[in-house]
């Protein structure tokens, strides 16, 4: 899993997880919310909310991040692709033209022979 390319498909699949798990999310938070509701003591209230909202700056932060990597993969895999493509182009000529050279001495050689 060393290209970009592997890496790619790796973490697009963990990030497509994460992005299934919104709407186990959004049931907890507002199951959290009517739990908060019912709750008779101020105190309870304000604990459940400090936990609603330490939830929801992890759940922000989670998501974020995951799109950030992905983006910054997508780039990297389309940043390799270009590269190979200009390496490929850049080896393609002179390989071209030494398969050229090499078909003409083959052709002297063998032309030196029969005479």
């Amino acid at each position: 899993m060393g290209s970009p390319t592997d890496l790619f498909k790796y973490f697009r699949d963990i990030h497509q997880e994460i992005q299934d798990k919104e709407p186990t999310y959004a049931a907890l938070l507002t199951a959290g919310e009517q739990l908060k509701e019912t709750s008779q003591l101020p105190a309870d209230r304000d604990n459940l909310q400090e936990k609603l909202d330490n939830m929801s700056q992890r759940w922000t932060e989670l998501n974020t991040a995951s799109d950030d990597r992905a983006a910054k993969l997508e780039q990297a895999v389309k940043l390799t692709r270009i590269n190979r493509q200009d390496v490929g182009e850049s080896f393609r000529v002179p390989y071209d033209e030494l398969a050229q050279h090499r078909a003409q001495h083959r052709k002297r050689k063998s032309l030196k022979f029969a005479l």
